[in-house]
């Protein structure tokens, strides 16, 4: 089924609990491929394989990564 979402990709700030947990598992539900971005990795890695077994793509970002411009 292809829906306006399917292989976006989509980044959900604070998406490891609340309202941030509800929009990426809906992200995922229209067919987005999920970034979630937080602070716990162990919520984290909760929902990415959450997503994953629905056969969504998805990757755990942890709030606390550093960055660094190109």
């Amino acid at each position: 089924m292809t829906t306006a979402l399917s292989d976006a990709n989509a980044l959900v700030a604070g998406g490891t609990a609340g309202v941030g947990h509800a929009i990426a598992l809906q992200l995922e539900s229209e067919g987005a491929n999920v970034i979630v971005h937080g602070r716990d990795a162990r919520r984290g890695d909760t929902i990415v394989r959450e997503i994953t077994g629905e056969g969504r793509s998805a990757l755990w970002v942890s709030a606390g990564s550093p960055v660094s411009a190109p």
